[in-house]
């Protein structure tokens, strides 16, 4: 009788795991990937429970998204200095949807997402020449450059944990 009591528990609790990852959104079909990275003009993206790599596409400075859903990277296009444009595009890791960040510039690039995934921030070229760091916010698209006094610029975006704070390097 214990052993009976003690199974119809067991799958008592199955059930419910069950039917409360389906009810609360866990979406096994979902697939969460850990590492993204430039193996020469390709990128790949790897999930360490399986160890395989998936390569995706050529681009530059691949970054995944801390939730491991989205990837943020470097297309160029054009050649010569009339016609070169260099972005930044987002790709949907499970629906392959990818959308090009709506910045109104031609040359930015080195997507860094910030902790909580909501921004990304980015180094951008902006007349007086010089380097600055621009973020966007990735829920209603708006942009902010930061400027600098500084001589050559500044480059290379960092965020900080709380995703409340950048840091970047002083070019001068």
């Amino acid at each position: 009788m214990a052993y009976k009591t003690l199974l119809m528990r067991q799958i008592l609790t199955l059930m419910i795991l069950f039917i409360s990852s389906f009810c609360f959104g866990q979406n096994s079909s979902k697939i969460k990937y850990d590492l993204a990275y430039q193996k020469g003009s390709e990128i790949c993206i790897i999930r360490f429970e399986d160890k395989k790599e998936l390569k995706l596409t050529e681009g530059a400075d691949p970054a995944i998204s801390p939730d491991g859903y989205k990837l943020a990277y470097t297309k160029s296009s054009g050649s010569g200095i009339s016609t070169f444009k260099r972005f930044i595009v987002v790709l949907d890791l499970n629906t392959k949807v990818e959308a090009e960040l709506s910045i109104s510039n031609i040359n930015y690039y080195g997507a860094s997402w910030s902790p909580d995934s909501k921004y990304i921030a980015f180094n951008i070229w902006i007349t007086p020449p010089k380097w600055q760091v621009g973020i966007i916010n990735l829920e209603n698209s708006e942009v902010k450059i930061f400027k600098t006094n500084s001589e050559l610029g500044i480059y290379q975006p960092t965020w900080s944990s709380d995703s409340k704070s950048i840091f970047a390097h002083d070019m001068s």
